[in-house]
C-alpha cells in the first residue's frame, strides 16, 4: 500500500505553486501507475561500495550510462562509471525489464546521494555535469 502526502521541502518554483508529494510504501511490492518499488534491486556488496563513497566523497555524484553501453559486453569496473552501469544493469535491464519501456530511450541518469539521518541532501541536476559510463 502506498499512501501519498503533500509535504514542504522548502524547493520554490516560478513555473509552479503546486506542493512535492511524498509517497510512503509499507513493506511489500509497490506498483501503482507512477510508482514501483523493487525491495532488494541491488546486490548489498553494490550498495555498501556506493554508500561508502558517497559519504567519503561528501557530496552527491551521478553519471549518465547510454543504453548501448548497458547492454554492451563491457565489464562494470570499480569506479563510479562501473557501479553507475551495473546500477543501470540490474534494475532497468534486469528487475524492472517489462516494467519499463527503454526502447526509445537513449539512456539513464543515475544518481548517488548520501546523507546522515535527517540531514537534507543539496543536489541539483545538470546534464553537463554527468559523466558517461564505459
Amino acid at each position: 500500500m502506498v499512501r501519498a502526502s503533500a509535504w514542504s521541502d522548502g524547493a520554490t518554483f516560478k513555473t509552479s505553486k503546486a506542493r512535492t508529494t511524498m509517497c510512503r510504501a509499507d513493506a511489500g511490492s509497490v506498483r501503482t501507475r507512477f510508482l514501483r518499488i523493487y525491495d532488494g534491486a541491488l546486490r548489498p556488496e553494490l550498495c555498501r561500495k556506493l554508500a561508502a563513497d558517497a559519504v567519503e566523497l561528501g557530496r552527491p555524484w551521478g553519471c549518465y550510462v547510454s543504453m548501448d553501453a548497458a547492454r554492451g559486453p563491457a565489464a562494470p569496473g570499480d569506479s563510479r562509471e562501473g557501479w553507475a552501469l551495473e546500477v543501470v544493469r540490474e534494475v532497468f535491464l534486469t528487475r524492472a525489464a517489462g516494467d519499463v519501456d527503454l526502447a526509445a530511450a537513449h539512456g539513464v541518469a543515475v544518481w548517488c546521494l548520501a546523507s546522515t539521518a535527517g540531514a537534507a541532501v543539496d543536489y541539483h541536476l545538470d546534464y553537463c555535469e554527468l559523466r558517461a559510463a564505459v
